[in-house]
């Protein structure tokens, strides 16, 4: 009778323990957050004639649920340098150049998946910095993005107060580097 209770007991706990580990890994819908620890910032164009400049910023969050659509936004402080070229491809007055900083960002609206999981990507552009330039240049020549830096590149849930800083914190782009080339005075 004993060796009947003792089989009893290790099935019991044999099913417990198969229980338990399988339940551990589920992440819980209600317990949102960043599944990486980093969000990743990549430069995907670069066409400083257009005066286009566009990062892709990835992260992957869990512990959605996936009932409702969630915004994510991915955001930067942007500071950038437009310039008048010639058709020579040469920037002749260092005067005709515009310094723009400010804050860039984007929201996409995203799903989860069955298992409360979503992968935004979110194109970052350089939009609001662009609406603010003023510099016209003479016959002959063109606006040009001479030079881009994304700072505190982020991804963030704000309806939930979450928050992921990218890797790269910052990504610098200057399609026309100059030798001696430095800040404007």
């Amino acid at each position: 009778m004993k060796a009947l209770y003792r089989d009893r007991f290790k099935w019991l706990i044999l099913l417990l323990t198969t229980f338990a580990v399988a339940l551990g890994g589920v992440a819980v819908a209600g317990n949102p957050h960043f599944l990486l620890k980093k969000t990743v910032a990549r430069l995907e164009t670069v066409d400083p004639i257009a005066e286009k400049v566009e990062l892709l910023m990835r992260g992957e969050l869990g512990g959605l649920g996936w009932e409702e659509p969630i915004k994510v936004k991915a955001s930067s402080e942007v500071s950038a340098c437009f310039a008048c070229m010639n058709n020579a491809g040469n920037f002749p007055d260092a005067f005709n150049k515009e310094e723009i900083t400010g804050p860039e960002d984007e929201t996409v609206e995203v799903v989860a998946d069955t298992k409360g999981r979503a992968e935004p990507a979110i194109p970052l552009k350089l939009k609001k910095i662009k609406e603010q330039v003023r510099l016209v240049c003479p016959q002959g020549q063109k606006r040009v993005l001479k030079r881009a830096r994304f700072k505190k590149l982020m991804m963030e849930v704000e309806a939930l107060e979450l928050r992921s800083d990218a890797t790269p914190s910052a990504i610098e782009v200057e399609p026309f580097p100059e030798e001696g080339d430095g800040e404007l005075p």
